[in-house]
């Protein structure tokens, strides 16, 4: 027995022993007297006699420090630390001026000590309030059918739910009348989960149409709902009014114009299928309808002070080059912020950007047909976001990019187009998880904004609707996170 304890206590010995040394790993240096040794312990950032304490990883070989105010200039900095002897920083100071539009720059930085090195990657930030939305803590509402989600009842067939659209506090639901009334949801409501408090729009003097209620959209209070004509020669296209904090109020008619009304080339005979309308805080903007497939007419409305139009127009939007047809449910989106910008798809086209007459002032590559739908742009907190619809016959797949780059939209969507595949991931997806069909693509994403977060909608028959809401970016530092070893 004595025996076997004296084994014991050898085997256990040298683990004893890397235990002491790993708890001792920071003053440890496992060859102590070897000549020319090159490390740095306590390291310190000098600039303008100031001296900042940092932090080392030495297995990843990285030093990290707080961040600074964003006005201090790093064009002359120096480190110093506690070194073996002999061992110093190779340079007595150092550039770390970030690049135009950066707020870090990463160098290496060595510490020698004769022929021997040891290198250092050291990272300096400067403190710049971060642009965008945070969109890694998107929060997801669902009421979809993908991902586990509880699909909204009024999606339940082409019949019903048709579209949907959000504002700072409501869900518009446009439903075809005869199925179910549209109507809007709170969103606190939803947040919650709560779907049993509908609020009717008041439908009195809403008349004439194939559907006298077929596709609609919510601007920061404003409620519109157009009505679908297959027969633009004799029945009108008809949209109205409601405002969403007076939905018992019957509606103001905005427009209803037959053919006979309108400039332009031949018109189609079919228009309300889908609706784009998008006005300022002043109630200024356009109506666009596209006709169909079988046309390449599109029919423009001029829309003032939110319930006043004139000017029905119908603009011949032909086919981009490569694609074999318009597709239908096109739309015309404003750019947000340059009211004379509009961005055009269709479930069979690519996405284009065109002016108010209808002229393109770029083709997209980067969006096969079918994806790219009912594409948006979004500014909110110094950056630019696209948002569009993937998959627009099948799931529908909500997608959001950054397109912040460039100094104009058509410089924006080069550049993306241009990028690697890393520059062109989106940087969030959800899947509806439906079965949009080919023959009712009544689809799409819109969003909303205020100053402190970002929502967006996708919404499609037969799938449902989602949301989600991301909030606005907040500044972290690094260096709190910052883990020695």
């Amino acid at each position: 027995m004595k025996n076997k304890n004296k084994y014991l206590g050898l085997l256990i010995a040298p683990f004893f022993c890397l235990a002491l040394l790993s708890c001792n790993k920071n003053n440890y240096d496992p060859n102590p007297s070897e000549a020319d040794l090159a490390w740095v312990k306590n390291v310190k950032l000098v600039i303008g006699g100031a001296e900042i304490a940092g932090k080392i990883n030495e297995n990843k070989k990285e030093i990290l420090f707080p961040k600074m105010p964003a006005n201090t200039d790093l064009s002359n900095v120096s480190f110093k630390g506690d070194f073996p002897p002999g061992a110093s920083f190779e340079k007595n100071s150092y550039n770390f001026t970030p690049e135009e539009g950066d707020a870090s720059t990463k160098m290496s930085v060595k510490v020698v000590n004769n022929k021997r090195f040891r290198e250092y990657y050291v990272t300096l930030n400067l403190s710049v309030p971060p642009s965008g939305i945070n969109y890694s803590k998107g929060t997801l509402y669902n009421f979809s059918a993908g991902n586990g989600g509880t699909r909204y009842p009024d999606f339940n067939d082409v019949t019903q739910g048709r579209v949907a659209d959000i504002d700072q506090n409501y869900v518009l639901i446009v439903n075809r009348v005869g199925a179910v009334v549209p109507h809007l949801l709170r969103l606190e409501d939803l947040k919650k989960g709560i779907i049993s408090n509908p609020i009717p729009l008041n439908l009195t003097g809403v008349t004439g149409g194939t559907y006298t209620v077929n596709a609609g959209r919510l601007i920061n209070g404003h409620v519109y709902i157009c009505n679908l004509t297959t027969g633009f020669a004799t029945s009108s296209f008809k949209v109205y009014h409601w405002d969403a904090a007076n939905p018992d109020t019957p509606p103001t008619t905005v427009a209803n114009y037959l053919e006979v009304d309108c400039a332009g080339v031949a018109a189609g005979v079919r228009y309300g299928d889908y609706f784009s309308m998008d006005v300022d805080d002043k109630g200024n903007g356009y109506i666009f309808s596209r006709a169909g497939s079988s046309h390449a007419s599109t029919l423009r409305i001029k829309v003032e002070n939110f319930t006043q139009s004139s000017e029905p127009t119908i603009l011949s939007i032909t086919e981009s080059a490569g694609t074999p047809s318009n597709g239908a449910w096109g739309t015309c989106n404003m750019v947000d912020g340059n009211p004379g910008e509009f961005i055009f798809t269709s479930s069979n086209n690519v996405v284009r950007l065109i002016n108010v007459d209808g002229g393109t002032m770029y083709n997209m590559t980067t969006f096969a047909v079918n994806d790219g739908g009912s594409a948006r742009t979004v500014n909110f907190n110094n950056a630019r976001y696209l948002i569009t619809l993937n998959s627009m016959i099948g799931s529908g797949v909500i997608s959001l990019y950054d397109i912040t780059k460039g100094s104009s939209t058509t410089e924006a969507l080069t550049l993306f187009d241009g990028g690697d595949a890393l520059s062109k991931a989106p940087l969030y997806q959800f899947s509806l998880g439906g079965t949009i069909p080919s023959g009712n693509v009544s689809c799409g994403v819109t969003f909303a904004k205020d100053n402190d977060k970002l929502y967006v909608l996708g919404s499609g028959a037969v799938a449902g609707f989602a949301f989600i809401e991301f909030p606005i970016a907040t500044e972290t530092d690094p260096f709190d996170d910052f883990v020695e070893d």
